[in-house]
Parts: structure tokens; C-alpha cells; sequence
């Protein structure tokens, strides 16, 4: 019996029927996961190397050449290429379609480990990233000022990027555009001659200071613990009690040739609002969550109830 025969004999049962499946679309229409780009594992990664002061040529040679070699020893490789610029190695690795990702991420990050005691000691930082199709911002919020300090926006930023953080949907939260902290030790030449103080004595006793060094293990009553050297700088007087030198009959501290205070690292990313500058916190959304859920309401409300938006006129 062909089906239009039946659903013409079966009114009511065809009504049933349709009813059932126009309700599972609306239920399905309304439940299912939706977000800007399709989510689904991509069986790439990639490893950022940094290098500080190293030339292109060493950065190949001394920590492009030796992840390589360790990566390449993986299966199921599709694509592994290096990019090597000024103080910087980007290590791009993409597998078949095939593969676990996960398990793939894992062996990755296993040679990683490996390889790692064979790169530079003073090798800034090596970090591997996952692709992923989810890595989309939810919500972007500028904070614009044309003459707030930055400590000032900076906190403003960091409130709200823990305000979204806490919001139901969301993975991540990041503020984009701060300028780095730093301290400025401003030398009094005239002072450092006529004390016969070298520079180079300066620079050595800041460098030797601010570090921690292991100072090995203590036994105690059948309890083994672990002791170290605490140096590393944690407040500006810390800094400027550095001593640089001195006699049998006085000690001569940093603060005796120096002025120190907090200052701005070089601005390496501007980031503008219509012209002006700004700090911008993005929210990523949590792979398998709905872009339209209720949770969205919530989050607009609180950007609203926590952006702190600074505008003063230009001086």
C-alpha cells in the first residue's frame, strides 16, 4: 500500500503523525546547541616559542630544528611546518581527520615535554594551542577613556573580566590592549662616578637579587621538605634596599644612586574605540552551549551593571 493511499485513508492517524514530528522539529529547533561557526575537533596545533634577543637563524638552529624532529616522530601527520622570525618560533602540526584528538593532543604535548630540557635555558615562554572552531569571542566590550591612567582601566577591566568569567555559558574572559607594568630605575650618573660605582655592578646586583634559588632538602624527624632562597622582588623598597656595593665602614644601597618607581612598559598593542583609546574584555562561549539560552540575558544586564566606562575630554 503506497503511503499517500494510507495517510488519505488514516486522516487521523496521519494528523497524529505530523503533529508528533512538527513537535519534534520545534523541540529539536529549540534545544540544539547554536553559536557562530559549526563546533567540531580539529586535529591541529599549534606550539609558540619565545625566544627573547635571539636572531632568526639561532632561533631555527637552538628551538625550531629540535621541536620539529620531536614532533615528526608522531603518526598520522598531515601537515607540520615552522615559521621563524625575530626571537619567535611558530610550530603549526595538523593530523588526519581520522585521529582522536584528544589522545593526539596528548602525545603532543608529551614530546613537548620531552624535548623541552634540550631548548634554551633562557627560553621565554613555549605553549601549545589547540585549534578550535569555538574559539569565537560571545561579547566584546570596550572601555574608553581618553585620560583615565591606565592602573585605573586596568582594574575596571579585570573586575568585569571576572564578572564574565562567572556567567553561565561563558569559557573564558580576556582583557586585550594593557600595557605592561614595569619598574624604572632612573641612575644618577654623577652619584655612580664619584662613588667609582660601575653600571655593570648595578645591572649585577638587581640581576642576583630578584631571583629564587633552590637551597636543597632538610631532614626532620622522618620528614623530608624542601628550602629555597627567596630574592624576587615583590615591593618597590625591596628594589631600592638593593645593595650595590659599599666598604667596611657603610653599605651603599640602590636608593643612595637611584630613583625608582612603577612606570609603562613600551605600548606594543594599541587598541582604539571610534578614535580613542580603549581596553577591550572578550568572553569566549563554552563549546556545546546555545548562543540564544537564557544565559545570554544575564550577561548583556552585567556588562551594563559592571563596564566602567571612563570619557574625559582630550588636554
Amino acid at each position: 500500500m503506497k503511503i499517500a493511499e494510507l495517510s488519505v485513508k488514516n486522516p487521523q492517524f496521519t494528523l497524529v503523525v505530523f503533529a508528533l514530528l512538527a513537535a519534534l522539529g520545534v523541540s529539536s529547533f529549540m534545544s540544539i546547541p547554536r553559536s557562530e561557526d559549526p563546533q567540531f575537533p580539529i586535529p591541529g596545533f599549534v606550539i609558540v616559542a619565545i625566544h627573547p634577543g635571539a636572531s632568526p637563524t639561532d632561533v631555527e638552529e637552538l628551538v625550531a630544528n629540535p621541536i620539529e624532529e620531536s614532533l615528526g616522530e608522531l603518526d598520522d601527520i598531515k601537515k607540520l611546518r615552522t615559521t621563524v622570525s625575530e626571537s619567535v618560533a611558530v610550530t603549526f602540526i595538523e593530523f588526519e581527520s581520522n585521529v582522536d584528538v584528544d589522545k593526539k593532543e596528548q602525545e603532543v604535548r608529551r614530546q613537548i615535554a620531552a624535548v623541552e630540557k634540550d631548548l634554551p635555558a633562557d627560553l621565554l615562554s613555549l605553549e601549545i594551542k589547540r585549534f578550535a572552531t569555538s574559539n569565537v569571542s560571545l561579547v566584546q566590550v570596550a572601555l574608553v577613556s581618553a585620560g583615565a591612567p591606565w592602573k585605573v582601566l586596568e582594574a575596571a577591566a579585570d573586575d568585569l573580566e571576572r564578572r564574565l568569567e562567572g556567567v553561565k555559558g561563558v569559557k573564558d574572559a580576556e582583557v586585550h590592549g594593557v600595557p605592561e607594568r614595569e619598574v624604572r630605575v632612573t641612575l644618577d650618573l654623577e652619584k655612580l662616578a664619584l662613588l667609582g660605582v660601575p653600571m655593570d655592578q648595578v645591572f649585577q646586583a638587581l640581576g642576583s637579587d630578584n631571583q629564587t634559588i633552590p637551597g636543597g632538602n632538610v631532614d626532620l624527624n622522618g620528614r623530608r621538605m624542601g628550602i629555597k632562597t627567596s630574592g624576587a622582588f615583590r615591593t618597590l623598597d625591596d628594589v631600592r634596599g638593593t645593595v650595590i656595593g659599599g666598604d667596611g665602614n657603610a653599605v651603599l644601597h640602590l636608593l643612595d644612586v637611584a630613583e625608582v618607581a612603577w612606570a609603562t612598559a613600551p605600548h606594543e598593542v594599541r587598541t582604539r574605540y571610534d578614535g580613542e583609546r580603549a581596553l577591550f574584555v572578550t568572553a569566549l562561549q563554552k563549546e556545546g552551549q546555545n548562543v540564544f539560552e537564557p544565559g545570554a540575558a544575564p550577561l548583556v544586564l552585567g556588562l551594563l551593571a559592571a563596564a566602567v566606562v571612563w570619557r574625559r575630554p582630550h588636554a
